[in-house]
């Protein structure tokens, strides 16, 4: 990806994913894909399309800041700040046990399924680290190590 720019980059991962899965597949008659074992197949496999989602992002993203929908910029300010952002949680990840996260499962547990409602705490808590990596990046800090 430093070498190569723009969409030359993002093409060559796609290719990069899709034979990874490909020689996966192929090998996976001689050695199983079996996630328990991580053999080989299975690296190949899970390897190859996480490398073809990259490259999806890479093209979607990377370049166009500016003219991104919201669900782009959200992922965009996690990326940014993935660091400030692993670490609030670790900091904070208790609160989703706190009485105010329960009560708002609580209320939506009443008008829909509890499996849905028990997403709204967690929701709600992913929008408050959402907010504070946000805020970094509309102060143009970036938390690196």
């Amino acid at each position: 990806m430093r070498k190569r720019r723009g969409s030359a980059a993002g093409r060559m991962l796609l290719l990069a994913g899709v034979a990874m899965v490909a020689v996966g597949l192929a090998w996976s008659p001689f050695l199983p894909i079996i996630k328990d074992m991580w053999t080989s197949s299975f690296v190949l496999v899970t390897g190859g399309l996480t490398t073809i989602a990259l490259a999806a992002l890479h093209l979607a993203i990377d370049g166009r800041p500016a003219a991104l929908p919201w669900p782009w910029t959200i992922a965009t300010a996690f990326g940014m700040n993935a660091i400030a952002a692993y670490v609030l949680h670790m900091m904070t990840g208790h609160m989703v046990g706190w009485d105010l996260f329960l009560a708002t499962y609580g209320a939506t547990a009443t008008v829909v399924s509890p499996p849905v409602a028990a997403l709204v705490p967690i929701l709600l808590y992913m929008a408050l680290l959402w907010a504070f990596v946000a805020w970094l990046a509309r102060k143009g800090w970036i938390v690196k190590i």
